[in-house]
């Protein structure tokens, strides 16, 4: 296909954008990204069109979490005015704050990501360590609590 044909078929791509990013004011601008890289070839099909519009999101997402840590303070804070902690919640999250950043860090991504996940997210990070901090992190936030509830899920599963 050249540009001409290309273009003919923007609803297609549109919608093929939407299934990628899930936003249709973002697809579009994935569609004219994917028209621009495109100019550079004569003859295009549909798998490189495809293959295209995924790597332009795949580059925004890189380029977004290439935020500098330094601009961001990483407290555990709630949005929602509503919500009142109770003295056990606010000291865990007082232990959670009191924490190295770095480990407050860690123990955020594995929210999202398994150790090997973080450890490809962050190729300084070894998976080993990451869990090491992490084990670290739970332990001085939870402190005996952490031990009642390890004790809870073996006598759960030695039950069945």
């Amino acid at each position: 296909m050249n540009i001409d044909e290309l273009t003919k078929q923007d609803e297609r791509w549109q919608k093929a954008a939407v299934k990628i990013c899930g936003d249709s004011d973002f697809a579009k601008d994935m569609v004219q990204e994917m028209y621009i890289s495109c100019l550079k070839y004569d003859d295009v099909n549909s798998s490189f069109v495809y293959k295209t519009l995924m790597n332009v999101f795949l580059m925004d997402r890189r380029q977004q979490k290439a935020i500098s840590i330094d601009e961001h303070e990483l407290q555990l804070t709630y949005n929602d005015p509503v919500f009142e902690p109770d003295d056990v919640e606010q000291q865990l999250i007082n232990r959670f704050n009191e924490l190295y950043w770095t480990d407050r860090e860690i123990l955020l991504e594995t929210y999202d990501h398994s150790f090997r996940g973080i450890q490809k997210a962050f190729p300084m990070i070894h998976f080993m360590y990451a869990y090491r901090r992490v084990t670290f992190a739970l332990s001085y936030i939870l402190g005996d609590r952490l031990s009642e509830h390890n004790n809870h899920r073996l006598k759960r599963d030695r039950n069945g």
